[in-house]
């Protein structure tokens, strides 16, 4: 698993910002258009974020086979202060997203724009 002791950033003063997003995070719902589409199967999905600045993402769908882990997906990860992240692919793509942060801190929510312009939104909690 990942630390959690360190309290030093490289990519911002404010620690308690940054920190509070370093963990193990396991999907908890999936609101598309305000209607749950989560399942058994994706409430596997996790999201890692290191105090290295990684995010290591393992989606699981259900398929034929059952529920199947996709590969694990990689990106860098900055945080921008008031809870806004900028979440980078290996390609180069970066994305800034706004963390609401609930539970001290043990959950946060996190709105995705999908390209039909249907609005996501993905909670997670801290393993």
């Amino acid at each position: 698993m990942l630390s959690l002791s360190s309290c030093e950033s490289n990519n911002n003063n404010d620690a308690d910002i940054t920190n509070r997003i370093i963990g193990e995070w396991q999907l908890d719902s999936r609101l598309e258009d305000g209607n749950e589409t989560t399942t058994t199967c994706n409430k596997k999905t996790t999201f890692s974020f290191g105090n290295d600045s990684i995010l290591k993402q393992a989606f699981y769908t259900e398929n034929v086979e059952g529920c199947t882990s996709e590969p694990q997906k990689i990106f860098s990860w900055l945080s921008l202060g008031n809870s806004k992240y900028r979440i980078e692919s290996p390609g180069g793509v970066a994305n800034t997203y706004e963390f609401n942060f609930t539970e001290n801190d043990t959950k946060f929510s996190v709105v995705n724009i999908l390209e039909n312009e249907t609005a996501v939104v993905f909670t997670f909690i801290k393993k």
